[in-house]
């Protein structure tokens, strides 16, 4: 297939590709321990444990998370009214650009980019965090699609209102519930908000600005209703926590370049 890019299109492109990894790998530390398909296993394995093991405080956070929720289902349709009523060029233009974000192709082909741009660039911390968001694109993803196809809620530009579920159907377009591709970015965001915001404390708010974004454009786009990004949001960065939870308790040693007076100073951090 063969894939065409407007001049827009181009540039985002290769921001997402090019620059953002090579950027990124300039806040480096060096982390010793790498990765292996078994590392995989024991993740999906620990996500799967975290997910159905439930306590108090647990209970509390998904009740909140519910009742948030169910808010903004109430609402669904008259956020819907209000996106399309203010719509214009300047939002198209950022909608657009959002939108890559978190769609499934850019997202693959950044993670491949970040990998390559660690391998050139001998930096091992990167080449681990884009592994990680990668586990966190498929697990996500397969419970995405999972959900999408059982609930096989209608998008609102089916024009069918918020509250038209046709229950357990596999194929058509009625995938609304929840949004793939805030679930990706935030994903992609809280992996990086979560390495970089003792060392970086500004990489947590670019990373969430740009998820954000892209929540709000699958609304803007009409794709989505603003309780489906909501739990999407909520879904990634709950993969994310726990996968760079289980990778960061792993042994290993970590250097952390940290300004000091008169020049750098080197932190060094040992797992055990």
């Amino acid at each position: 297939m063969l894939l065409v890019l407007s001049k827009k299109g181009l540039f985002i492109f290769c921001f997402l590709i090019f620059i953002v990894p090579m950027a990124v790998s300039q806040i480096d530390t060096v982390r010793t321990s790498s990765y292996s398909a078994s590392d995989f296993i024991q993740c999906t394995k620990c996500v799967h444990k975290t997910t159905f093991r439930w306590d108090k405080k647990k209970t509390w956070k998904a009740s909140a998370l519910i009742g948030m929720g169910g808010v903004l289902y109430w609402k669904d349709e008259q956020i819907r009214r209000s996106s399309i009523f203010n719509q214009n060029k300047i939002k198209d233009d950022i909608a657009f650009g959002a939108e890559k974000f978190g769609n499934p192709l850019y997202t693959t082909l950044g993670v491949a980019s970040f990998v390559g741009v660690g391998a050139i660039t001998k930096n091992q911390r990167l080449k681990n965090l884009s592994i990680e968001v990668m586990e966190v694109f498929v697990l996500s993803t397969i419970t995405n699609q999972v959900i999408k196809n059982l609930a096989n809620r209608h998008r609102p530009r089916a024009n069918n209102g918020a509250y038209e579920w046709d229950g357990p159907t596999i194929g058509g377009d009625n995938k609304s519930f929840f949004s793939g591709h805030t679930t990706a970015a935030f994903g992609f965001a809280t992996v990086f908000a979560e390495e970089y915001k003792e060392t970086n404390p500004w990489v947590p708010y670019i990373a969430y600005s740009a998820a954000s974004l892209t929540a709000l454009s699958r609304i803007y786009d009409d794709a989505h209703w603003s309780s489906d990004v909501f739990f999407g949001a909520a879904l990634g960065y709950f993969y994310a926590k726990i996968v760079h939870k289980f990778h960061s308790s792993k042994k290993g040693y970590t250097l952390i370049p940290m300004p000091s007076e008169g020049g750098v100073s080197l932190v060094f951090s040992i797992k055990i």
